[in-house]
């Protein structure tokens, strides 16, 4: 993918996370192709105008609630035609041992919003990505 673009939301609680952002990416920081969002995704998504984004990838809180904050916010963000990418798209996590929100958020968005799930990206340990887009 070579996104005009390219807007990197995260919490980024530590300073250092935020500088191996700016150190990996200085390039396309300064030649305004990049910009990095601190915060909460559903609170960065707010500030964007609605139908904004081509595709959206989501890896953020994986607890249910957490995820519908998400879902809430980037629906209307993301073009009609636009893709929707959700990781972590599971029940449970087997490194921490918690359960997960994602799948079960995801299968409501997608039911009660005219969505279908174009792809799965399997990985070996559960922790899956799925891409949705609205049906048109």
């Amino acid at each position: 993918m070579k996104p005009k673009k390219f807007h990197a939301l995260d919490l980024i609680p530590h300073p250092e996370q935020y500088e191996n952002y700016v150190e990996r990416f200085d390039v396309q920081i300064k030649n305004g192709t990049m910009e990095v969002h601190k915060g909460y995704s559903w609170e960065s998504l707010r500030k964007f105008p609605d139908r904004h984004f081509d595709f959206v990838y989501l890896d953020a809180d994986h607890s249910y609630d957490g995820v519908m904050k998400d879902i809430r916010e980037v629906k209307n963000k993301v073009k009609e035609e636009g893709v929707i990418q959700f990781n972590d798209y599971t029940t449970f996590s087997v490194r921490e041992v918690l359960p997960y929100g994602v799948k079960k958020a995801v299968h409501e968005f997608v039911i009660e919003n005219d969505y279908e799930i174009i792809s799965i990206g399997l990985q070996a340990n559960g922790y899956y990505d799925v891409l949705v887009k609205k049906i048109i």
